[in-house]
């Protein structure tokens, strides 16, 4: 006799089971602020100041246009809670001063997350 719980496809256990699984999302869920941060694309030089502030980030290659010229732009995006905007301020200021940039452009919005 095998010790093998066996249970039919489309039993309410497989609905007990979705219905569990969006019940935790719900909990799970937060409020969160979407940041993103517009500069000229120097990866190598951003890398190391995101990652003093944050353990996570992704990076978008972009096209910009600065007083008419066209450039190579870098979006970099950070899912953290409101308590961060000072933290990304400061990264922003270190970007803009390590790049020597005249300006540096920083976006935000509420969004909600789930890290699954």
């Amino acid at each position: 006799m095998s010790n093998v719980i066996r249970f039919p496809l489309g039993s309410t256990l497989r609905h007990n089971l979705a219905e569990a699984q969006e019940r935790k999302a719900e909990t799970d869920r937060q409020q969160s602020v979407v940041y993103h941060i517009y500069t000229e694309d120097k990866r190598e030089a951003v890398g190391p100041l995101i990652r003093r502030y944050f353990p996570c980030a992704t990076l978008y290659t972009a096209t910009g246009i600065w007083h008419g010229e066209t450039e190579r732009a870098l979006v970099i995006e950070i899912v953290a809670d409101a308590n961060a905007l000072q933290s990304i301020v400061f990264l922003v200021g270190d970007i803009k001063a390590v790049l020597e940039q005249s300006a540096v452009l920083l976006a935000w919005w509420p969004a909600n997350s789930l890290l699954v």
